[in-house]
């Protein structure tokens, strides 16, 4: 019984490494990651922007995420969405039933959630194999 208290507590202990500040090279695979050719968001600034500003965009897209963690509070404009209507080509283009919405977001705002993302992967454990006997199942 001990032991499953222990490994219970190790699993809801916080993992330290999600609490640091996030670094430029975190912020730089981010920003590599951004799809070009989208549509921007509300603030109306493309990828294309975050990818050419170098390392320039890099130190101040740091210093405004690290700015964020400690404060603990993402800005308005980084979690607004413009939303837009698009026809799905088939059936009546009148019908609301036939479109569907889009949501363009701040780029900003797509980065800092990639770094936070790619931080959660890392820290994750491996997924549970099922493992199966004949009219039994169960995890592992």
């Amino acid at each position: 019984m001990t032991s499953r208290t222990s490994s219970t507590k190790t699993r809801d202990r916080p993992n330290p490494q999600l609490d640091n500040l996030s670094t430029k090279e975190e912020v730089r695979k981010a920003v590599k990651l951004l799809s070009c050719g989208k549509a921007p968001g509300p603030d109306a600034i493309p990828a294309e922007v975050y990818k050419a500003g170098g390392p320039v965009m890099i130190q101040k897209l740091t210093h405004r995420f690290q700015c964020i963690w400690r404060e603990g509070k993402v800005p308005q404009q980084s979690k607004d969405a413009s939303i837009v209507h698009i026809y799905k080509r088939k059936g009546n283009c009148q019908s609301c039933n036939n479109h569907k919405g889009i949501s363009h977001l701040c780029i900003a705002g797509k980065t800092l959630a990639r770094v936070l993302l790619n931080r959660l992967l890392q820290t994750k454990t491996p997924p549970r194999k099922p493992v199966r006997l004949p009219r039994r199942s169960w995890d592992i």
